[in-house]
């Protein structure tokens, strides 16, 4: 089960909504939030859209919830681009480091989720 899905299906407590992905709650989805997630976070969401964004996240505990795991995990894979390459991976990669790729960011989030979901 999703962080979305609630158990007894009798809505959101704040938001009003179902927790599926198809709802909206001031004028962004549930699933627009999670793709806007990594925008907002390099600040590149016009201001119009941050303020939508923020305000979604303000009412919906499950987004402000998956937001917090993205910033954390976002935040673990840029600590570790951070370490030092040796020689010889600096000859094959490169010296610099780009973004942390968007799949590493969402297989991060879902282990830390399920993780979360055992304890």
């Amino acid at each position: 089960m999703s962080e979305h899905d609630h158990p007894k299906g009798d809505g959101h407590p704040s938001c009003g909504h179902d927790y599926g992905l198809k709802m909206k709650v001031h004028g962004l989805t549930c699933q627009e939030i999670s793709q806007f997630m990594m925008d907002y976070l390099d600040s590149s969401l016009d201001d119009g859209a941050k303020d939508e964004f923020e305000r979604h996240v303000g009412v919906c505990p499950p987004c402000l919830h998956y937001l917090d795991g993205y910033k954390d995990t976002v935040e673990l894979v840029r600590r570790c681009g951070k370490v030092e390459l040796d020689a010889e991976a600096k000859k094959v990669h490169g010296e610099k480091h780009g973004p942390p790729p968007e799949g590493l960011i969402m297989a991060i989030l879902a282990a830390k989720q399920a993780i979360d979901g055992q304890a």
